[in-house]
């Protein structure tokens, strides 16, 4: 069925691109960026695991919800905490490249491996704190049309309801913009500083700094790509919510279901991204093009 051939694409991708950034490179295992990458494998691969076998179970059943509210509220808490962690950790990896290419001396300064850890635990602590707000009477959990899932009530009348609603859509909205303005200025920012490399004769000291340029372009190009999968799959979620919390347009339960499939494809389409724009495998593909 759709649902395990899902699951099954989502866990080998994931666990593909994890084996394939630990057998990766020194310097890529030495990166902030390619921590924070590997960061959203687990919390991809965290999210596939944690809730596919429920879908999969209620489709066996001929599209039937089992284990009645707590596996709803259950399947909820786990959509809501990877679909935060997952908004907040591309939101941090573009972040993170800003800094480093707009304000060098900054990042050098701020940004260390070390402190990866303590970025990743505290978006995972944060995504944890909001997916547990609607058990705690700000929104509630429901199941949603027609009948196979589990999410907040985003069409909601209750005051509690809406400001969660608007919340959550809010903060996928304000990370969307922000990681496209990042990615925009740091594109800019590369695009000149090739420029200017083109322009100076070669030397020992400028080749480390072209090497160095070739990396960022290279980080550039592969979270152009997650973002781009990333905002495709989660903008038509994050303005549904809205939509349907304003009665802007009746409901329309078919397309609130797209939406959610397609904010679900994200964590199955991100690993595959990494994997794809490999420096290696691109440099293939070139070479095969000009043969």
């Amino acid at each position: 069925t759709v649902p395990t051939l899902m699951f099954a694409s989502g866990v080998f991708g994931n666990v593909l691109a994890l084996v394939v950034l630990g057998t990766s490179r020194k310097k890529h295992k030495k990166t902030v960026f390619y921590r924070l990458v590997g960061a959203l494998a687990c919390t991809d691969l965290f999210g596939i695991v944690s809730v596919s076998p429920i879908t999969i179970i209620v489709y066996s059943t001929g599209r039937t919800w089992v284990g009645g509210h707590h596996l709803c509220n259950y399947s909820s808490f786990m959509m809501i905490f990877s679909g935060i962690a997952t908004l907040l950790i591309v939101g941090a990896m573009a972040l993170e490249r800003f800094v480093a290419i707009i304000h060098p001396y900054a990042y050098e300064t701020r940004f260390s491996i070390g402190k990866v850890k303590y970025i990743v635990i505290g978006i995972w602590g944060t995504s944890l704190f909001i997916a547990l707000l609607p058990m705690f009477g700000l929104g509630e959990n429901i199941l949603q049309y027609p009948g196979t899932w589990c999410f907040f009530d985003y069409k909601s009348d209750k005051l509690t309801g809406k400001i969660f609603t608007y919340f959550y859509s809010s903060v996928g909205l304000a990370v969307i913009f922000l990681t496209a303005i990042c990615n925009v200025a740091v594109m800019i920012v590369l695009v000149k500083m090739r420029q200017s490399a083109k322009d100076i004769k070669p030397s020992t000291l400028i080749k480390r700094q072209s090497n160095k340029l070739n990396s960022e372009v290279q980080m550039m190009i592969l979270l152009g790509g997650i973002i781009l999968v990333f905002a495709t799959c989660y903008a038509p979620l994050m303005v549904r919510l809205v939509i349907n919390q304003t009665g802007l347009q009746p409901v329309n339960h078919a397309v609130d279901l797209w939406a959610i499939r397609m904010a679900c494809i994200n964590q199955i389409l991100d690993p595959w991204v990494y994997i794809l724009f490999r420096k290696e495998l691109l440099r293939k593909i070139w070479s095969i093009l000009h043969c």
